[in-house]
């Protein structure tokens, strides 16, 4: 099972777009919840913070591992309650909060460049991820996220060198 590519019209090159926000988050909220005192994570969200997180799976589909590192959505969650990253084609950047097993994500713009229809459906499927309640924990090495439906999403570690997004 792939990804279906999107028929999407495209905006000037570069041009900041807002995805989905239907976390029902209001804008501003940050991290709450997800620092206390002394800096420290709730609900194990210590091993997440601070690294950057590459998809092998989005929604239940394979990222192909031969997929070059421009091409890999990724996350990099910071301990403010800021997230960034790529979606495999676009650069994103928004907040992210994490409350008793459920890690949701406020509002997230990205960069409007064109893609592949393969990756641009990926990110499709990584933004529409990124705008609903998720079931977050860590198995091993892997960050796994289910939404709501059951589709399960996992993450590893990117490797030296490829940290930065």
């Amino acid at each position: 099972m792939g990804w279906e590519a999107p028929n999407v019209a495209r905006e000037a090159p570069n041009a900041a777009r807002e995805a989905p926000n239907i976390t029902g988050r209001s804008e501003g909220s940050g991290a709450a919840g997800c620092v206390a005192g002394g800096g420290a994570m709730i609900g194990g969200m210590d091993d997440v913070v601070g690294r950057t997180w590459q998809f092998v799976e989005v929604a239940g589909v394979p990222v192909p591992p031969d997929e070059p590192h421009r091409s890999r959505p990724a996350l990099t969650f910071a301990g403010d309650g800021q997230v960034y990253g790529t979606g495999g084609v676009n650069r994103l950047r928004g907040t992210w909060s994490w409350e008793d097993g459920t890690l949701t994500f406020g509002p997230v713009v990205t960069t409007l460049m064109a893609g592949t229809p393969e990756h641009t459906a990926r990110e499709r499927a990584v933004l529409e991820l990124l705008g609903v309640r998720l079931h977050a924990r860590v198995d091993g090495d892997a960050l796994v996220l289910t939404d709501p439906g059951g589709r399960v999403s996992r993450l590893l570690p990117a490797p030296p060198g490829e940290s930065e997004v």
